[in-house]
């Protein structure tokens, strides 16, 4: 898809998108309370800006048929309170979504303990 037809699609599905993530945000911090696991701060989502987009795809070459095609279009950050669920909330997260990359970040991050996930 050309970059024009790309930004079409994105101005169309960003106002989804937007309310996708606020939602799967809420249901996610249900998700963590109903297991007991805290969280240190309410999560936060974001929508790639379409400048973050067009950056990408200009850096690394990429043809993209749809802005769905991007593992990260939408975006959670979760920080737990306690480190100990990091794992549990893994192991939930995984369950409950179809997750397609996990990185941990343990020996880049040290006391800053992290761990990603992107899912589809």
């Amino acid at each position: 898809m050309n970059n024009l037809d790309l930004h079409n699609e994105y101005k169309e599905k960003n106002p989804i998108a937007i309310r996708y993530a606020q939602r799967l945000s809420e249901q996610l911090t249900e998700l963590l309370s109903s297991h007991k696991i805290s969280l240190a701060v309410p999560i936060e989502c974001r929508v790639k800006t379409w400048e973050s987009i067009r950056n990408n795809i200009d850096r690394k070459d990429e043809d993209i048929a749809s802005i769905f095609d991007l593992n990260d279009f939408i975006g959670l950050r979760i920080i737990l309170l306690f480190l100990p669920d990091v794992s549990k909330a893994c192991k939930l997260l995984e369950d409950t979504v179809n997750v397609v990359d996990l990185e941990d970040t343990v020996g880049r991050l040290g006391d800053r303990t992290s761990t990603r996930l992107n899912s589809s």
